[in-house]
């Protein structure tokens, strides 16, 4: 059994939207340390990682490890519900095989959801979050909305370099090309120890910046011939207890593996 009070519901909910977009279902992990949950789109494009750790609840017991398997468009159906100023609470007793959340605001409303079994495959291994990139940048997640609005003039795709002149965003149709640079003095931070360039679906890379629903920067990882790290931390308000400087931050991680050429695919 687990419950968990939150003063503000926009961090829960925010991380059910920004799943929403990517995979069907997935598996809650709860224990001491908070919720995660980790899962594969369907095509295995894309593999999300997010946390909302212990420190971030102004009350959170659990007694024990345990693991949720949870339908996103239903849970997303709920939490849209959810009002700005509502406090939330979450209750999950293994016997049940109910999640319950309270959202309470004018009144306290009651919705439950039945948990459900997700397929061992949606789950990725821990191992294929540990992965080292030479090169990584911080900057607006806006500007990286904008960057995908402007390549979606011309393709479906955008190249991203990483270099130490800065961030170039690409994108190249019949009728032209979008050229997008960055240099250091537009970016918040960044570490360049070997260039690194790919190429993205923007129909991806739009669903990953929905990730400004709890962040307003981003940090990018690239390599060449990997898939790019795509990161942000969030912080809660309205916390009924003061928290250490070195509390661990929530996170949503995306890694998204890069658009094979279709020339490429042909040689090989």
């Amino acid at each position: 059994m687990f419950t968990a009070t939150m003063q503000d519901s926009k961090i829960f909910a925010g991380i059910i939207d920004i799943l929403n977009e990517v995979i069907d279902e997935t598996v809650i992990k709860v224990s001491k340390n908070g919720m995660e949950f980790t899962a594969f789109d369907e095509s295995h494009i894309c593999l999300l990682n997010a946390l909302i750790p212990a420190s971030m609840f102004a009350d959170f017991k659990c007694d024990g490890a345990h693991e949720i398997g949870v339908n996103l468009e239903d849970l997303y159906k709920i939490t849209k519900r959810f009002k700005a100023n509502d406090a939330l609470f979450l209750k999950y007793e293994t016997e049940s095989e109910k999640i319950t959340m309270q959202a309470k605001g004018t009144g306290t409303r009651t919705f439950t959801s039945r948990v459900v079994s997700v397929d061992a495959g949606k789950i990725p291994p821990t191992s294929e979050l540990d992965v080292e990139f030479d090169s990584n940048a911080t900057f607006s997640i806006n500007i990286l909305a904008e960057a995908i609005k402007d390549s979606e003039i011309y393709a479906d795709t955008m190249e991203i370099k990483l270099d130490a002149s800065g961030l170039t965003t690409t994108s190249e149709g019949e009728v032209g090309e979008m050229i997008y640079n960055l240099s250091q003095d537009h970016l918040d931070a960044i570490r360049v120890a070997k260039s690194g360039t790919g190429r993205w679906s923007l129909a991806y890379l739009k669903k990953l910046v929905k990730a400004n629903l709890l962040a307003d920067k981003v940090t990018i990882f690239i390599a060449d011939n990997a898939p790019m790290k795509f990161h942000v931390e969030f912080e809660t308000t309205g916390q009924a207890k003061l928290l250490p400087a070195d509390a661990p931050k929530g996170h949503v991680t995306y890694y998204l593996a890069p658009r094979v050429p279709e020339d490429e695919l042909m040689e090989e």
